[in-house]
């Protein structure tokens, strides 16, 4: 069960569409800053930072850290007009041709998208004033 209402949600993303805006929020116990950044020109990503840090083998090793906060990325191994190919599909089989992999980045780039990865994967979420952090 989380803790975030609905005004709750709209006031984490509004707050989050800003240029160099930040949000802090306790998840059962961790303390995660998110921070908005320039990613280009007109576009803007969230950068998730976790007890005020971020370590690299988050995204690459198996961690609680990763599958609670991490965006992960799924992609085919081969992209659509191979998998769409019967002569393809017949040569590589259906099992190989099929084939996902799934990545982890720490830049999510919606805060609506990253808000219910984290209801999902967390059971109490708490804003945390800007006064107090």
């Amino acid at each position: 069960m989380t803790t975030l209402t609905d005004a709750d949600r709209k006031l984490l993303c509004k707050q989050l569409s800003y240029a160099h805006a930040w949000v802090d929020l306790d998840c059962d116990g961790y303390a995660v800053s998110i921070r908005a950044f320039q990613i280009r020109p007109l576009k803007y990503g969230l950068l998730i930072c976790i007890g005020g840090e971020f370590k690299g083998t988050w995204l690459l090793q198996d961690c609680e850290e990763r599958r609670r906060f991490m965006r992960p990325i799924c992609r085919y191994l081969f992209k659509k007009s191979i998998r769409t190919t019967p002569s393809h599909r017949r040569l590589l089989g259906r099992d190989k041709i099929d084939c996902k992999f799934v990545r982890y980045d720490a830049v999510w780039l919606s805060p609506r998208a990253m808000l219910r990865h984290f209801e999902r994967n967390n059971k109490i979420i708490k804003i945390i004033p800007q006064d107090e952090s």
